[in-house]
C-alpha cells in the first residue's frame, strides 16, 4: 500500500511540528503542493525548538507562518495552509473535500486528533494516511499506514498514549528524524 509517484502527489500534513518540516523538505521532489492543517493558535514550543530547521525568533510564533517561510526558501512549491484545530472527523472530511490529497502524513503528538484521524480513515475507506508513531516500550519511532497504528478511544487511554507520544518526541535524535524520515520516503515512492 503506498502512493504512486508517476505524477506529483499531493500530500497534506496534520499538524505541523518539528517531523513536518524534516519530511516536507525530503519528499518536495515528489510533491504538486503541499496541505498542512493546524491551529491556529499553534505555536513552536520551546522544549522542541531545537529540532526545527528554522531560526530561533520563529520561537512562540506560528508554526504554520515558520512553515511557510521554511518551504518558500527551500522551494517554490506551493503550500495551502488550513489553519483548523481538528475537532471532529467532519473537519478532516472538509480538508478531504477542498484539497483532495493523494496522502495524508500524521506528526500530530495531540491523541484526540489521532482518534479523529483513524475514524476518519475507517470510513473513508479510499484514503491514504500514514502516521509517524513510537514504540510502547523503547520510544523507537515507527512509521505505518493508519490501519495498522493502535489509537486509544478512551479519554483515560488517550491521556496516557499523548504523555507518550510528547516524551517520545521531545527524546528524538537527528539520527532518528533521519530514520523516520527514509520510512516516509519509502512508503511514499512504493507502488
Amino acid at each position: 500500500m503506498g502512493v504512486e509517484v508517476s505524477r506529483l502527489v499531493v500530500v497534506c500534513f496534520i499538524d505541523c511540528n518539528f517531523l513536518t518540516f524534516h519530511i516536507s523538505y525530503h519528499i518536495l521532489p515528489l510533491v504538486k503542493y503541499l496541505v498542512v492543517v493546524d491551529s491556529p493558535n499553534a505555536v513552536i514550543e520551546s522544549e522542541f525548538s531545537q529540532l526545527y530547521p528554522v531560526r530561533d525568533w520563529f520561537v512562540g510564533r506560528g508554526r504554520v507562518l515558520a512553515y511557510m517561510w521554511f518551504i518558500h526558501k527551500v522551494s517554490s512549491k506551493p503550500v495551502m495552509a488550513y489553519q483548523l484545530g481538528v475537532n471532529s472527523v467532519d473537519d478532516l472530511r472538509r480538508v478531504n473535500w477542498e484539497y483532495r490529497p493523494d496522502m495524508y502524513i500524521v506528526t500530530t503528538l495531540n491523541a484526540k486528533i489521532r482518534y479523529f484521524v483513524k475514524k476518519f480513515s475507517d470510513e473513508e475507506k479510499d484514503v491514504k494516511v500514514l502516521v509517524v508513531d513510537f514504540n510502547d516500550n523503547n520510544c523507537k519511532p515507527i512509521v505505518d499506514w493508519v490501519t495498522n497504528v493502535k489509537v486509544p478511544s478512551r479519554v483515560d487511554e488517550l491521556v496516557r498514549y499523548e504523555e507518550k507520544l510528547r516524551r517520545c518526541a521531545s527524546r528524538l535524535t537527528m539520527g532518528e528524524i533521519r530514520e523516520i524520515v527514509g520510512k516516509v520516503l519509502s512508503n511514499i515512492t512504493k507502488s
